[in-house]
């Protein structure tokens, strides 16, 4: 760590009243929170998609014997579903947008929490 890192974390430790050792140990415990956090959202996220896209194929589904109507087609002027479907895809792609950007966090936590700690202290600094 350099100087300024160093100062930070013992101001810090200071203000909250306790020593430099302690804080860097908690910080290295909330990386690994951090991380099991990060990657119930990615879970989470996998599942909810997983269901969109079984909730569309069934929707997609043929309905007759010819294989011209859908489920879609049943509801022709139910506006709802197609909308519903919309806003559950727009939900799904910022899920997955979250999601890329918090990667990086789930494997810093998980395997090299001390670079998690020393990056959110970098972080303070900027």
């Amino acid at each position: 760590m350099n100087e300024q890192t160093t100062k930070l974390i013992t101001d810090l430790a200071s203000k909250l009243g306790t020593t430099t050792e302690y804080l860097w140990g908690v910080l290295i415990k909330q990386a690994l929170y951090s991380a099991i956090t990060d990657l119930a959202f990615l879970i989470f996220s996998v599942i909810y998609g997983f269901v969109l896209y079984k909730v569309y194929k069934w929707l997609c589904e043929p309905v007759d014997e010819g294989g011209r109507y859908t489920r879609f087609d049943e509801h022709e002027d139910n506006v709802v579903m197609p909308f519903a479907i919309a806003i559950a895809s727009i939900i799904f792609i910022v899920f997955l947008i979250v999601n890329i950007i918090n990667f990086p966090n789930i494997i810093a936590g998980l395997f090299n929490p001390e670079y998690w700690a020393l990056h959110e202290i970098l972080k303070q600094l900027k």
